[in-house]
Protein backbone atom coordinates (compact mmCIF):
# COMPACT_ATOMS: atom_id res chain seq x y z
CA UNK A 1 0.00 0.00 0.00
CA UNK A 2 0.94 3.22 -0.79
CA UNK A 3 0.93 6.38 1.51
CA UNK A 4 -1.11 9.17 0.61
CA UNK A 5 0.69 12.28 1.46
CA UNK A 6 -1.45 14.55 3.67
CA UNK A 7 -3.56 16.94 2.04
CA UNK A 8 -3.88 20.61 2.78
CA UNK A 9 -8.14 20.97 4.61
CA UNK A 10 -9.76 23.70 2.54
CA UNK A 11 -12.73 25.15 3.96
CA UNK A 12 -15.75 25.30 1.28
CA UNK A 13 -18.53 26.91 3.39
CA UNK A 14 -18.88 28.24 7.02
CA UNK A 15 -21.73 29.35 9.36
CA UNK A 16 -22.12 30.81 12.40
CA UNK A 17 -25.73 30.76 14.45
CA UNK A 18 -26.19 32.50 17.83
CA UNK A 19 -28.72 30.46 19.78
CA UNK A 20 -30.34 32.32 22.55
CA UNK A 21 -30.09 30.34 25.85
CA UNK A 22 -32.44 31.12 28.90
CA UNK A 23 -31.15 31.84 32.66
CA UNK A 24 -31.56 28.58 34.02
CA UNK A 25 -34.95 28.94 36.40
CA UNK A 26 -36.51 31.37 33.55
CA UNK A 27 -40.11 29.72 32.64
CA UNK A 28 -40.38 28.41 28.88
CA UNK A 29 -42.20 30.73 26.28
CA UNK A 30 -45.44 30.00 25.21
CA UNK A 31 -45.04 28.86 21.53
CA UNK A 32 -47.26 31.42 19.32
CA UNK A 33 -48.62 30.78 15.46
CA UNK A 34 -47.75 33.68 13.56
CA UNK A 35 -50.97 34.42 11.51
CA UNK A 36 -49.55 35.60 8.40
CA UNK A 37 -52.51 36.71 5.33
CA UNK A 38 -51.48 34.09 2.62
CA UNK A 39 -51.94 31.40 5.17
CA UNK A 40 -55.19 31.25 5.45
CA UNK A 41 -55.71 28.22 2.69
CA UNK A 42 -53.24 26.25 4.40
CA UNK A 43 -55.22 26.72 8.15
CA UNK A 44 -58.42 25.24 5.84
CA UNK A 45 -56.80 22.64 4.08
CA UNK A 46 -55.19 21.59 7.41
CA UNK A 47 -59.06 22.05 8.63
CA UNK A 48 -60.32 19.83 6.28
CA UNK A 49 -57.78 17.08 6.47
CA UNK A 50 -58.67 17.01 10.42
CA UNK A 51 -62.24 16.93 9.64
CA UNK A 52 -62.11 14.18 7.36
CA UNK A 53 -60.06 12.16 9.88
CA UNK A 54 -62.60 12.57 12.48
CA UNK A 55 -60.83 14.69 14.93
CA UNK A 56 -63.84 17.55 14.74
CA UNK A 57 -62.26 19.39 17.88
CA UNK A 58 -58.82 20.78 16.43
CA UNK A 59 -60.76 20.66 13.03
CA UNK A 60 -62.34 23.84 14.51
CA UNK A 61 -59.54 25.33 16.32
CA UNK A 62 -57.57 25.29 12.56
CA UNK A 63 -60.57 26.85 10.71
CA UNK A 64 -60.61 29.23 13.77
CA UNK A 65 -57.15 30.67 12.60
CA UNK A 66 -58.89 31.75 9.43
CA UNK A 67 -61.29 33.43 11.48
CA UNK A 68 -58.36 35.37 12.93
CA UNK A 69 -56.48 36.05 9.75
CA UNK A 70 -59.29 37.51 7.99
CA UNK A 71 -62.71 37.69 9.74
CA UNK A 72 -64.45 38.81 6.67
CA UNK A 73 -63.76 36.02 4.73
CA UNK A 74 -66.74 33.84 5.31
CA UNK A 75 -65.10 30.17 4.58
CA UNK A 76 -63.50 30.16 8.37
CA UNK A 77 -67.40 30.64 9.92
CA UNK A 78 -69.01 28.04 7.14
CA UNK A 79 -66.38 25.45 8.19
CA UNK A 80 -66.73 26.13 12.09
CA UNK A 81 -70.49 25.62 11.04
CA UNK A 82 -69.76 22.57 9.16
CA UNK A 83 -67.93 20.96 12.14
CA UNK A 84 -70.66 22.46 14.80
CA UNK A 85 -73.31 20.37 12.39
CA UNK A 86 -71.52 17.38 12.51
CA UNK A 87 -71.25 17.71 16.30
CA UNK A 88 -74.75 17.94 16.81
CA UNK A 89 -74.48 21.80 18.03
CA UNK A 90 -76.74 23.13 16.31
CA UNK A 91 -76.85 26.92 17.88
CA UNK A 92 -73.40 27.29 17.79
CA UNK A 93 -73.46 26.32 14.00
CA UNK A 94 -76.72 28.84 13.00
CA UNK A 95 -74.25 31.26 14.71
CA UNK A 96 -71.16 30.75 12.94
CA UNK A 97 -73.07 30.58 9.84
CA UNK A 98 -75.08 33.91 10.45
CA UNK A 99 -71.81 35.11 10.57
CA UNK A 100 -71.11 33.85 7.43
CA UNK A 101 -74.20 34.79 5.84
CA UNK A 102 -73.78 38.75 7.15
CA UNK A 103 -70.78 38.35 4.67
CA UNK A 104 -72.01 36.87 2.17
CA UNK A 105 -75.77 36.24 1.84
CA UNK A 106 -76.24 33.86 -1.03
CA UNK A 107 -73.03 31.65 -0.23
CA UNK A 108 -74.20 28.32 -1.42
CA UNK A 109 -72.43 26.51 1.16
CA UNK A 110 -73.69 28.67 3.77
CA UNK A 111 -76.93 28.36 3.32
CA UNK A 112 -76.96 24.46 2.75
CA UNK A 113 -75.03 24.15 6.35
CA UNK A 114 -77.54 26.25 7.70
CA UNK A 115 -80.46 24.17 6.22
CA UNK A 116 -79.22 21.02 7.91
CA UNK A 117 -78.86 23.26 11.14
CA UNK A 118 -82.31 23.74 11.08
CA UNK A 119 -83.34 20.61 9.66
CA UNK A 120 -81.90 19.13 12.86
CA UNK A 121 -83.67 21.85 14.86
CA UNK A 122 -87.26 20.85 13.44
CA UNK A 123 -87.27 23.62 11.62
CA UNK A 124 -88.18 21.85 8.20
CA UNK A 125 -89.94 24.64 6.26
CA UNK A 126 -87.32 26.57 6.96
CA UNK A 127 -84.61 24.36 6.32
CA UNK A 128 -86.37 24.15 3.07
CA UNK A 129 -86.06 27.59 1.95
CA UNK A 130 -82.25 27.71 2.40
CA UNK A 131 -82.18 24.31 0.40
CA UNK A 132 -84.32 26.19 -2.18
CA UNK A 133 -81.67 29.09 -2.36
CA UNK A 134 -78.80 26.84 -3.27
CA UNK A 135 -80.87 24.67 -5.77
CA UNK A 136 -81.44 27.78 -7.24
CA UNK A 137 -77.11 28.40 -8.03
CA UNK A 138 -76.92 24.78 -8.48
CA UNK A 139 -79.82 23.12 -9.77
CA UNK A 140 -78.15 19.83 -10.06
CA UNK A 141 -76.41 18.76 -7.31
CA UNK A 142 -77.76 15.79 -6.31
CA UNK A 143 -76.77 16.24 -2.28
CA UNK A 144 -79.13 19.23 -1.83
CA UNK A 145 -81.34 17.48 -3.78
CA UNK A 146 -81.43 15.12 -1.24
CA UNK A 147 -81.80 16.79 1.64
CA UNK A 148 -84.23 19.07 -0.33
CA UNK A 149 -86.35 15.74 -0.56
CA UNK A 150 -85.74 14.11 2.97
CA UNK A 151 -86.94 17.88 4.49
CA UNK A 152 -89.89 17.40 2.14
CA UNK A 153 -90.80 13.76 3.13
CA UNK A 154 -90.15 14.92 6.94
CA UNK A 155 -92.93 17.55 6.10
CA UNK A 156 -95.01 14.58 4.79
CA UNK A 157 -95.76 16.47 1.56
CA UNK A 158 -94.56 13.25 -0.26
CA UNK A 159 -95.58 14.36 -4.05
CA UNK A 160 -93.27 16.97 -3.81
CA UNK A 161 -90.76 14.97 -2.02
CA UNK A 162 -90.63 12.18 -4.51
CA UNK A 163 -90.08 14.35 -7.79
CA UNK A 164 -87.38 15.90 -6.32
CA UNK A 165 -86.16 12.21 -5.49
CA UNK A 166 -87.00 11.19 -9.20
CA UNK A 167 -84.81 14.47 -10.31
CA UNK A 168 -82.31 12.71 -8.38
CA UNK A 169 -82.15 9.91 -10.13
CA UNK A 170 -82.08 11.36 -13.46
CA UNK A 171 -78.48 12.52 -12.68
CA UNK A 172 -77.54 9.19 -11.14
CA UNK A 173 -79.97 6.20 -11.13
CA UNK A 174 -78.15 4.05 -8.20
CA UNK A 175 -78.36 6.94 -5.73
CA UNK A 176 -79.08 4.77 -2.91
CA UNK A 177 -80.47 7.50 -0.84
CA UNK A 178 -82.65 8.26 -2.76
CA UNK A 179 -83.96 4.94 -3.50
CA UNK A 180 -84.28 5.36 0.54
CA UNK A 181 -86.30 8.02 0.67
CA UNK A 182 -88.65 7.21 -2.24
CA UNK A 183 -89.42 4.00 -0.76
CA UNK A 184 -90.31 6.13 2.19
CA UNK A 185 -92.25 8.33 0.27
CA UNK A 186 -94.19 5.68 -1.32
CA UNK A 187 -94.64 3.73 1.80
CA UNK A 188 -96.25 7.37 3.23
CA UNK A 189 -99.00 7.16 0.34
CA UNK A 190 -99.68 4.19 0.65
CA UNK A 191 -98.49 2.62 -2.44
CA UNK A 192 -96.20 0.03 -1.06
CA UNK A 193 -96.51 -1.89 -4.39
CA UNK A 194 -93.91 1.06 -5.67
Amino acid sequence: LKKIPDLPIITIAEDQKTIRVARTGTAAPSPQAVLKPDDWTRWNDYGIGLFLQGDLKNAEAAFTKITEIDPKNPDGWVNIGRVRVQEGNLEGAKEVLERALALSPDLARANFFYARALRGEGKYEEALDRYRRVLAQYPRDRVVRNDAGRTLFLLRKYAEAIKELQYVLTMDPEDIQAHYNLMLCYNGLGQEDK
